[in-house]
């Protein structure tokens, strides 16, 4: 993306549940380089460190399995919104 969009700033966003995995990801270090990582705190999973700028929404619980999972059985997915709903049925189809 920053090769074809070399001008923009990204933004890596995860849910606070994934905070204690992140180190374990292929190239962590690279990604924190290469973006800001921003968590968004996810009701019943408590941080006790968090090295990134944090936001809090009152968001409806979902996870992106769930969302998946929905798709690919071609369950009606709630929580996308209307305007990349088409956009993320063509990518995980």
């Amino acid at each position: 993306m920053k090769k074809k969009f070399p001008t923009y700033e990204f933004s890596f966003i995860i849910g606070s549940d994934l905070i204690e995995e992140i180190q374990a990801w292929k190239d962590y270090k690279q990604i924190e380089k290469e973006v800001e990582i921003i968590v968004i705190t996810r009701k019943g999973f408590k941080i006790k460190k968090c090295p990134y700028r944090m936001l809090s929404f009152d968001l409806p619980e979902m996870r992106c399995t769930e969302i998946r999972q929905a798709i690919k059985v071609n369950k009606k997915a709630k929580y996308i919104p209307s305007c990349i709903k088409d956009l993320v049925f063509e990518y995980y189809r």
